[in-house]
């Protein structure tokens, strides 16, 4: 397991403030530079690229995220479990800005079995965890203001793994689940 560090770098491409499509509420939104799977029709292109860009250490990202004001923040890339160290960091470092308060969304590519070893730290620093690669093929057709960008993706609620249910839209069907 990762150690989390205050030294931790990571390759990311923006931090970009009031994202109204990065899940539920405006949301601050952190874009992970890098990602190995290459799925066709991804939204975030722009980010799949290996190459280091724009790396900066995880307590740096997270105090000017707490300067922006907004707890609820979100998390997606590339792919952020690609940078584990990195990504563990930067959520326990947000956390500690916000007092244990900040409302994280966690975007990964992955499925939940293939992260099942860091469940039990995310539970403690993770309110929504987005499961599942994109596939073209079962995409939604209005993806504005949707959590998922295809109807495989599973839209998780910690710290019971409660899995959500989406409508035809990828948007929450009862707004009270949250």
């Amino acid at each position: 397991m990762p150690i989390i560090s205050k030294n931790a770098l990571i390759n990311f491409s923006a931090v970009q403030a009031e994202h109204p499509a990065a899940g539920p509420g405006l949301r601050t939104e952190v874009f992970f530079f890098g990602c190995s799977r290459g799925c066709p029709g991804c939204i975030n292109q722009w980010v799949q690229d290996l190459g280091l860009y724009n790396t900066e250490t995880a307590e740096t990202i997270a105090k000017y995220i707490y300067k922006l004001g907004n707890p609820r923040i979100s998390i997606s890339g590339g792919e952020p479990f690609e940078q584990i160290k990195g990504l563990l960091s930067l959520l326990f470092f947000i956390q500690k800005e916000f007092d244990n308060k900040a409302e994280i969304l966690l975007y990964t590519g992955n499925d939940l079995e293939d992260i099942q070893d860091y469940c039990p730290i995310l539970v403690y620093l993770v309110t929504y965890l987005v499961t599942g690669i994109f596939i073209q093929d079962f995409a939604y057709t209005k993806i504005e203001n949707s959590f998922v960008g295809s109807s495989n993706q599973i839209m998780y609620q910690l710290p019971f793994f409660k899995e959500l249910e989406l409508d035809v839209y990828g948007k929450l069907k009862d707004e009270n689940d949250l």
